[in-house]
């Protein structure tokens, strides 16, 4: 970054002006900023809420790790699930846990305590217990990012991910060896709900899905330890939605015209999920 060449508007900045130094990426979950012309200046809260972490007295520690590679720092719980997190600041940090503050309220001095190189402050923003990109926010009310998408996910859909949950109610993000993988079920109004591959993997929300894959490659659905003759109790054994509406999705892309759930048809859709064949 060549000094004095993406000077912006930040709001956590007391002067209003800051350049990025160190962006948001995989490894390296927050966004690292000086003041306008590489200066240094206060540190002042992006929005109001409560100060619920917080960590002093340490100076540089180059090469911490963990909770000490932030150095002095606190963290704000504000409204809708997010938090702000600042740190590396000087010493004799002015609040406090369980400090109220407002939206421009002083809050620190841009420093190099903990794990840093040069005096920065490093800025995160978390939304439901998710690190994410912190840039959006330097001049923006805490809301649904731009790059978070609003469209709704398909049964069916191949999507890539980047972190994935062991339940729909989870907020313990894992970062799986498997980066890719089919929505198989989706749960309404839940915080993670796509389950991917019937559980093999996992359960991802938009945030944690990075696009969808467009290929024409069919796949099926199969089980074929099923004994009995319900394919609504066969879908459920695989954990996978057996809604009528979905049921009706199934018949349209098995050539199973005008489905409306009767025995015949319901036959033939669980022949073809016993032989491994039931597209999806």
């Amino acid at each position: 970054y060549k000094k004095g060449s993406d000077i912006i508007n930040c709001r956590i900045l007391k002067k209003g002006k800051c350049e990025i130094t160190n962006e948001y990426r995989d490894s390296h979950k927050g966004t690292d900023v000086v003041g306008e012309n590489y200066t240094l200046d206060d540190v002042v809260t992006h929005s109001d809420g409560v100060v619920i972490e917080y960590q002093d007295g340490y100076d540089n520690m180059k090469g911490s790790t963990g909770i000490l590679s932030y150095g002095n720092y606190l963290k704000i719980e504000h409204n809708n699930g997010y938090q702000t997190l600042y740190a590396h600041m000087k010493k004799e940090l002015p609040v406090k846990i369980g400090t109220y503050v407002k939206k421009g309220d002083l809050i620190g001095i841009m420093s190099d305590s903990g794990n840093a190189y040069g005096k920065h402050l490093h800025f995160e923003v978390w939304k439901d217990g998710i690190r994410i990109d912190s840039k959006e926010y330097l001049d923006k009310d805490l809301t649904e990012s731009n790059n978070q998408k609003e469209e709704n996910y398909n049964i069916g859909d191949r999507v890539k991910i980047n972190g994935v949950y062991i339940s729909s109610t989870s907020t313990d993000r894992l970062i799986p060896s498997i980066t890719e993988g089919t929505i198989t079920k989706i749960i309404n109004n839940a915080k993670n709900p796509y389950l991917l591959d019937n559980g093999n993997i996992g359960w991802v929300n938009n945030a944690t899905i990075t696009e969808v894959v467009k290929d024409n490659k069919i796949r099926y659905l199969s089980n074929k330890t099923y004994n009995g003759f319900s394919i609504v109790d066969a879908l459920k054994q695989i954990n996978i939605d057996s809604s009528f509406s979905y049921r009706k999705q199934l018949a349209s892309l098995n050539d199973i015209e005008n489905y409306t759930g009767t025995g015949i048809q319901n036959i033939n859709m669980l022949n073809l999920l016993k032989q491994g064949k039931l597209k999806y």
